[in-house]
């Protein structure tokens, strides 16, 4: 089943919206009508930074189930049968307090309709009208052929990956309109979140938000970034931190002082952050014996340490290297706000911000006219 792309990927972020005082029970009453067997429908969900994972008794092609939940949150049913195939089966949907959900479907899960909740119809509106616009579908045609074309027609390839990155673009900019246009919608307030910290787009829908979506509980988060995001721009003072390097000794940004520095926020399993790894490599060997140098803090989490340091050698990344290893939770990246990556920073000897978000051409003209 085709998933809408990376428009939508706000909408598959914690949710956390729409908090209140307290807990708020819902119900999820789900019939599969033509499949047999007795099994379990597992729910897994994220709220305040907690997993949870519960499950309900699938018998006689029915299953119900009943929670709390203190604001709006995504979360993934799996119903596991005797005899089913390996593929997970499957659905999507979008807790609400105070909400009975109902679920209808006939040989699947993942294939059933939900009814029920705002949120989710929200959701479904704004999925409605991205997947019937004529970039979306000529996207997915598009990347389905280069599946073949890759291996078979390199030329092809390329055209058609051109072709693919200008229809997300127009894509990017006609969901952007939507969410403009609704913005008593969960997704706008949604969309806003899923955007840089730094991007004004984001400032301009929060700004279009009715009172409701505003004083909820994303709503105020999203708030306090935006917030945050005026006291971290050119002109500002860099925040302080400390982190550990790879070896676990102790690095503080205040030791840089008198340099300027390029703080570079990344990730071994960010595709984007790797792809701009060799343009910093080429500014850092360019400058740095211009009292310059840079300063990255990955995002990578204690599980996945040695692919940190297997991206650093690998990436040929000699400059100072720290991270505390707690993924989207690291420090430093809360200190600056840091949705997204790659993210940077570069700082002038005193300790100033003069410049963010350089990245390929942006950042050699900018060291360009600091150093030449």
């Amino acid at each position: 089943m085709k998933k809408t792309i990376i428009l939508i990927l706000s909408v598959t972020t914690i949710f956390q919206a729409n908090a209140q005082d307290s807990l708020r029970s819902y119900r999820i009453k789900g019939t599969i009508s033509q499949l047999p067997g007795n099994g379990k429908v597992y729910i897994k969900y994220t709220a305040t930074e907690k997993v949870v994972v519960d499950s309900a008794m699938f018998t006689n092609h029915q299953f119900s189930y009943s929670g709390q939940i203190e604001y709006p949150v995504p979360a993934l049913l799996t119903l596991k049968v005797p005899g089913d195939s390996t593929i997970p089966d499957v659905k999507e949907i979008d807790l609400e307090g105070g909400v009975n959900f109902v679920l209808t479907g006939t040989g699947s899960l993942s294939s059933s309709v939900i009814h029920g909740g705002q949120v989710q119809a929200d959701k479904e509106a704004l999925t409605n009208y991205e997947t019937n616009l004529p970039e979306y579908k000529e996207i997915w045609r598009l990347n389905d052929s280069n599946k073949v074309w890759i291996r078979t027609d390199r030329a092809r390839a390329i055209i058609a990956s051109k072709r693919i990155r200008k229809d997300v673009m127009v894509l990017t900019r006609q969901v952007n309109e939507y969410y403009m246009n609704h913005p008593d919608s969960y997704m706008t307030l949604l969309g806003a979140d899923g955007m840089m910290k730094d991007d004004q787009l984001t400032d301009s829908i929060y700004n279009i938000l009715t009172p409701r979506l505003k004083n909820s509980y994303y709503g105020k988060k999203i708030k306090e970034r935006l917030d945050l995001a005026a006291t971290l721009t050119v002109g500002k003072s860099a925040v302080a931190f400390e982190q550990p390097d790879t070896t676990g000794k102790m690095v503080s940004l205040k030791s840089f002082r008198g340099k300027y520095v390029f703080i570079d926020f990344w990730a071994s399993w960010c595709g984007p952050c790797r792809a701009e790894n060799p343009n910093i490599a080429r500014a850092y060997d360019l400058y740095k014996g211009k009292n310059f140098t840079a300063l990255g803090i990955s995002l990578d989490d204690k599980a996945h340490r040695q692919n940190w340091i297997k991206a650093i050698q690998k990436d040929g990344l000699t400059w100072t290297q720290v991270s505390d290893l707690s993924g989207w939770n690291n420090q430093a990246a809360k200190l600056y706000g840091i949705t997204s990556i790659p993210r940077n920073f570069l700082i002038d000897p005193n300790g100033i911000i003069i410049g963010e978000n350089l990245r390929g051409d942006d950042l050699n003209k900018k060291l360009a006219a600091i150093f030449n």
